[in-house]
């Protein structure tokens, strides 16, 4: 199933997915623990979340509540996983081995 897709493009989607989980598992966390929890998982997908919020920031809708921006956030890399990535199997993608 994975023989006719490229190597870089799995390899991306799999940063993508872990990014986009790491994001719904903060999503998760805010849920039942404060921002700034002791939790020591708590604050590693706070540190590890928190970049990639601020770099959507200018996207984010104001009316948000704070709690669900990591959601937001995760979904913009739903879509592109689902959505822009199946496109890399276009031929005019490909890469021609020699």
């Amino acid at each position: 199933m994975i023989e006719g897709i490229p190597l870089w493009v799995v390899l991306l989607d799999y940063l993508l997915g872990m990014v986009m989980w790491t994001l719904i598992g903060r999503f998760g966390m805010g849920l039942f623990l404060p921002a700034d929890s002791r939790f020591f998982f708590s604050r590693f997908f706070v540190r590890v979340t928190d970049p990639l919020i601020k770099r959507f920031e200018p996207i984010t809708p104001g009316f948000l509540v704070p709690a669900m921006v990591p959601l937001y956030v995760a979904w913009f890399f739903f879509m592109f996983r689902f959505y822009v990535m199946p496109l890399s199997r276009s031929p005019a993608l490909q890469i021609p081995v020699v």
